[in-house]
């Protein structure tokens, strides 16, 4: 697995330039994945017409092609963070999902009611056990 830098350490200022980088990979990937169906339509198209067969042609480009586009989805992967940073006023900061307040009322909520659940479902098993 390739290990990357913690997102924590790095500054605002190097994440404000993740989400073009992040742009420019996903367009790399999508690139790649219809250049390889381009690639194989290709290949479909002349085996029908009865030309002579590359298939080692095919192979090393079709080789480059998927290690191409790994790499774009590697790299996508690596500059996601990009998405959450907002400029506002030339203040950088990052948000991520949980950082809203009413999401974290919501889930407080929510586990208050599954204890609820619980202690109800304790208090059904222990009325059957008694009978």
């Amino acid at each position: 697995m390739i290990k990357f830098q913690s997102e924590e350490k790095m500054s605002g200022r190097l994440k404000k330039g993740f989400r073009e980088k992040y742009s420019v990979f996903k367009h790399h990937a999508w690139a790649g994945s219809v250049l390889l169906a381009v690639l194989l339509a290709t290949r479909v198209f002349l085996e029908k017409l009865g030309v002579k067969n590359y298939d080692t042609l095919f192979v090393a480009i079709g080789s480059i092609l998927v290690l191409y586009t790994l790499s774009a989805v590697i790299l996508t992967y690596r500059y996601r963070s990009g998405l959450y940073v907002d400029s506002n006023m030339g203040n950088l900061h990052v948000h991520y999902p949980s950082d809203n307040p009413d999401v974290k009322r919501e889930k407080q909520f929510l586990k208050t009611e599954k204890k609820k659940l619980k202690a109800e479902v304790k208090k059904i098993k222990k009325t059957r056990k008694k009978l």
